[in-house]
C-alpha cells in the first residue's frame, strides 16, 4: 500500500513538471522578434501619487479652474523726468498746447496792432506818430459850440520831432547796451535781440503852440511800452510835459486794445494827470469803440468817467462823445464833427450838450 502511494506520487510529479516547462513558440516569417528584455518592460509599477479629491460643483455655478501661474513681467525703467517736465507733460494735447497758444497769441497780437495803428493814424493820435516812427507837423483849428455858453475857437500847431541820439540813450538805460561785434551772432544774443525788438521801449518828443493871446507853448517827452496779453494789447505811456500857462504836467496812460471785427476796435482807457504846480490830480476811465468805416471815413464812440483828488477822491463828472472824421484831400487834409453830452460836477451834474467842428492838415512822413 505504501509502495503504491510512492509510485503514484512520482508519476504525478513528473507529469506536472512536463506541464510547467515553457513551450517554444513557433517562429513566423511575418512577426518581428521581441528584444531580450521584453519581460522587464511588462513589469507593473504601481502609481503611488495621491489622487485628487473629487469636487462636486453645483449646476448653477461655473466650474472653478485652477489658477494659472502669472507670467513674470519685466518692467522698463522710467526715464528720469526733465527739469521743466510736469505731470501733464505726457498728455499729447497738452504737450503741444504751449506752442499752439504762442502761435495763436502772436496772430491775435499782430491783428490787433495792425488795426490799432490804422485807426490811430487815421484819427491823428500821438501814439501812431510815436510807434510808427514818424516826424510830422499838424496844424489844427477847432470851433466848439455850447448850448448855454459862448462858442470857443482854438488854433493849435503840433510838431513831432525825433532825436535819434537821445532815443538810443534811453534804450540803453532801460535795455542795456548792445552786444559786442563778436557776440552779435551767438544764439543768446539773437534771442535777446528778438525779445527786445518785439515790443521795445519807445522814447519820443514833440513840441507845439496854441495860437492865442498870449500864445501858449508846450513841449512833451513820452516813454512807451506795449505788452501782449491774452486777446488784448496793453499799452503803457508815461509823459512829462511843460505848458507855458500850466507848468509841469505828468501823465500816465494805460490802454487795452481788442479787435471786435476787422474794422472795429474796442479800447479801455485809464488815464491819470498830475498838475504839479497847482497840485491837482485827476483821472479818467472808460471804454471806446473806434470804427474804420472806409479808407476815408471813421467814427468813434466813447464814454468817460472823470475823478479828482482834492480833500478826498470823488467823481468830477462823466460824459458821452461821438467823433466822425473824414479824409478830405489825399491824407493831408481832414475834417471832423464831434457832438458830445457832458455832466460836470460844476454844473451839479446837469447835462451840457456841445458840438465841435475841426479841420486839420498834416505835413511830413505818412
Amino acid at each position: 500500500m505504501v509502495l503504491c502511494l510512492l509510485m503514484l506520487t512520482l508519476v504525478s510529479t513528473s507529469a506536472w513538471g512536463q506541464l510547467l516547462v515553457p513551450l517554444k513558440p513557433t517562429t513566423s516569417t511575418n512577426q518581428t522578434e521581441r528584444p531580450t528584455n521584453w519581460v522587464e518592460e511588462l513589469k507593473f509599477t504601481p502609481d503611488m501619487a495621491p489622487k485628487p479629491a473629487m469636487q462636486i460643483t453645483p449646476p448653477h455655478l461655473k466650474s472653478i479652474k485652477p489658477p494659472r501661474r502669472a507670467k513674470k513681467v519685466v518692467r522698463k525703467k522710467k526715464a528720469s523726468p526733465k527739469k521743466n517736465d510736469t505731470i501733464f507733460s505726457d498728455v499729447p494735447i497738452l504737450k503741444h498746447l504751449p506752442a499752439l497758444l504762442d502761435g495763436t497769441q502772436e496772430e491775435v497780437a499782430s491783428r490787433i496792432v495792425g488795426l490799432a495803428d490804422n485807426v490811430d493814424s487815421f484819427f491823428g493820435e500821438k501814439r501812431a506818430d510815436d510807434e510808427l516812427n514818424r516826424s510830422r507837423i499838424r496844424l489844427a483849428y477847432a470851433y466848439t459850440i455850447y448850448a448855454e455858453k459862448k462858442p470857443i475857437d482854438d488854433y493849435a500847431v503840433r510838431v513831432n520831432i525825433r532825436f535819434p541820439k537821445m532815443e538810443n540813450k534811453v534804450k540803453e538805460f532801460f535795455l542795456g547796451a548792445d552786444e559786442d561785434e563778436k557776440d552779435k551772432d551767438s544764439p543768446e544774443a539773437k534771442a535777446r535781440r528778438k525779445k527786445k525788438e518785439k515790443n521795445p521801449w519807445i522814447f519820443r518828443t514833440d513840441a507845439g503852440m496854441n495860437v492865442s493871446y498870449p500864445p501858449i507853448f508846450f513841449t512833451r517827452a513820452r516813454l512807451r511800452k506795449n505788452w501782449d496779453i491774452p486777446f488784448f494789447i496793453q499799452r503803457f505811456t508815461e509823459e512829462l510835459a511843460w505848458v507855458s500857462d500850466q507848468g509841469v504836467i505828468q501823465t500816465t496812460t494805460i490802454h487795452h486794445d481788442h479787435d471786435l471785427t476787422e474794422d472795429l476796435l474796442f479800447r479801455i482807457v485809464n488815464e491819470q494827470e498830475w498838475y504839479i504846480e497847482p497840485k491837482e490830480f485827476t483821472t479818467s476811465h472808460g471804454p471806446s469803440f473806434i470804427h474804420k468805416i472806409t479808407d476815408d471815413d471813421g467814427i468813434s464812440y466813447s464814454f468817460r468817467v472823470r475823478s479828482i483828488v482834492e480833500d478826498s477822491w470823488h467823481m468830477n463828472g462823466y460824459g458821452f462823445g461821438v467823433r466822425y472824421r473824414r479824409n478830405l484831400r489825399n491824407q493831408w487834409l481832414y475834417g471832423e464833427i464831434g457832438p458830445s453830452l457832458d455832466f460836470p460836477k460844476a454844473e451839479s451834474f446837469r447835462r451840457v450838450p456841445s458840438i465841435q467842428f475841426r479841420i486839420e492838415s498834416l505835413f511830413g512822413e505818412r
